[in-house]
């Protein structure tokens, strides 16, 4: 903004969405002031599952990888029958950073957010309530209410709602949420189970009976969801009946935070009004039985931090944030249809009976048969943005290779001019954009030519390109190349990426493939750049 003394983005809603936003402006030197509702240590989100992908996303923003403490970690899920383990499936994508799941509580990723959030001079400032707020062409303005009664006006550039399912932003906007399928009523609670010990550290899904889930907590708690029997039933009679049935001798004991919730798929109808958006529960709520509601929220700041901060850094245009809503739409309608299929599996199993229950066909899976692929779409690592309007450029030239709007995957190694070995996705810029290019046996005088060009480009674009690599398996060419030149390790980052003489990669900040191409071709990637910074390159 040209008012230096505006601020440039106000977020209301200080769970793992807001603070996740946060953390991905202030690390790229964009001011912003995050205000919450609740009063400090407040419990909001119930949290559950964290997924590898959305580990990926805590580090990047600087949670110490170390507070991922293996007590924590779930490797896996395993289903009962009638007291019988009939199955299970294991939690390891292949080649993934994080081959794991994190169970926290919503208020544990806070508190993991928050450290390095106060690192970087920010606090959440607690029992501020939005009352209304106006909007033009260039700002947001909100009118709050703070905890003892006194009230502020703040005007930003733009204003973020990521205040949860009944946030005040999506209500004053007058911004309904769509249903996508039927409702359902769900009760959840922590407790101790006693006189039948399960497996440690594995989600429990439990088959005869409706929706019924356990996951193992700290200090030997689990928590449990499941379909009440009535809108005014006694829930922990409830989930003693469950367990009679599912696990015969387990006990529920010293139960609590117990809660009813309505769960179904909706989806805003429009995630940005101008300049207020809207983010995490604000913008879709589904069934939790798949765990991705807390991940998709940080996700979904994820996507949204990179585009905003190039925004206020002035590198391009507003219209990039049109990529946001299309990107993450795609996103949510395919949870939710994947969610309802899965209860309507669920119930399907309920009304003919055990005999048709089998761990392949069963809630928690996407459409393989195979553990490693239902791992990696769980921990939605096979999530593409190939619809998206700012990616483009050429398909790869196999399909298990990465094609634009695919995120980049595990690709092996290359080794550094000072003999050190890195992992190709450790070596992309996490803050702007990477160029990556891919050489396989001898360049020759044009192939150099173009590569020179090539960084040329990257350098007059340096606003989007944070970082150029050159992979190669030979020695570089010229010395011009220098520190950009890489040794891959062997072949592996070929055989993943596309197996061609030459090819050049643009990997996003959220280490999805913007665009592609076969060989060097600078002047199709300066146009390409060019039309990035205007917001729309399709």
């Amino acid at each position: 903004m040209d008012d230096k003394n505006l601020l440039p983005v106000m977020i209301l809603g200080g769970g793992p969405t807001g603070l996740t936003l946060a953390l991905e402006l202030v690390r790229r030197g964009v001011s912003c002031r995050v205000l919450d509702p609740l009063p400090a240590g407040s419990e909001r989100a119930r949290g559950g599952v964290v997924l590898g992908s959305t580990l990926d996303i805590l580090r990047v923003v600087g949670v110490d990888e170390s507070s991922f403490s293996s007590q924590d970690h779930s490797r896996g899920v395993s289903f009962f029958s009638r007291g019988d383990r009939i199955g299970a499936l294991e939690v390891s994508p292949k080649g993934a950073r994080y081959d794991f799941e994190v169970v926290l509580s919503g208020r544990e990723v806070e508190e993991l957010l928050l450290a390095p959030l106060a690192a970087a001079g920010v606090e959440v400032e607690h029992g501020v309530e939005l009352i209304d707020f106006t909007r033009d062409a260039l700002t947001a303005t909100g009118m709050f209410r703070r905890s003892d009664g006194s009230r502020e006006t703040i005007q930003a550039g733009w204003m973020i709602g990521c205040d949860g399912r009944h946030g005040m932003t999506r209500r004053l906007l007058g911004e309904s949420l769509s249903s996508l399928g039927e409702s359902s009523y769900w009760a959840v609670m922590d407790c101790r189970l006693e006189g039948r010990p399960l497996e440690d550290r594995r989600v429990c899904v439990l088959l005869d009976r409706g929706v019924f889930a356990l996951i193992p907590l700290r200090a030997d708690r689990w928590r449990a969801y499941f379909e009440p029997s009535s809108d005014s039933s006694d829930l922990l009679q409830d989930l003693q009946a469950g367990l009679d049935l599912h696990l015969p001798g387990a006990q529920a004991q010293d139960p609590t935070a117990m809660q009813r919730f309505q769960s179904g798929g909706w989806i805003a109808s429009r995630y940005r009004h101008g300049r207020v958006l809207l983010a995490g529960e604000e913008a879709h709520h589904w069934s939790p039985i798949e765990g991705h509601g807390l991940n998709t929220d940080i996700q979904d700041a994820h996507n949204l931090g990179w585009k905003l901060a190039l925004i206020e850094m002035g590198v391009c245009d507003d219209t990039l944030l049109e990529s946001y809503e299309l990107e993450r739409r795609s996103v949510a309608e395919a949870i939710v249809a994947s969610g309802d299929q899965n209860v309507a599996i669920l119930q399907e199993e309920e009304r003919v009976g055990r005999a048709s229950i089998r761990p392949e066909n069963t809630a928690l899976r996407r459409s393989s048969n195979t553990s490693r692929h239902w791992a990696e779409a769980t921990s939605e690592l096979l999530l593409s943005y190939r619809c998206s309007p700012i990616v483009s450029g050429e398909d790869a030239p196999h399909p298990h290779n990465p094609s634009p709007g695919d995120r980049f995957p595990p690709a092996g190694f290359a080794s550094k001019s000072n003999g050190e070995l890195c992992s190709l996705q450790d070596l992309c810029d996490r803050t702007l954009h990477t160029i990556l290019c891919l050489v396989r046996g001898e360049l020759d005088g044009a192939g150099r030519e173009a590569l020179s060009k090539l960084i040329a480009v990257a350098k007059e674009h340096s606003g989007l390109i944070g970082r150029l690599l050159i992979v190669a398996d030979g020695p570089s060419p010229h010395e011009e190349f220098g520190e950009v030149w890489l040794q891959a390790e062997n072949a592996k980052p070929f055989s993943v990426l596309g197996d061609e003489p030459a090819s050049t990669l643009l990997v996003r900040p959220d280490l999805y493939l913007g665009y592609r191409c076969r060989g060097f071709q600078p002047e199709a990637l300066e146009e390409y750049l060019a039309l990035l910074r205007l917001g729309r390159t399709a």
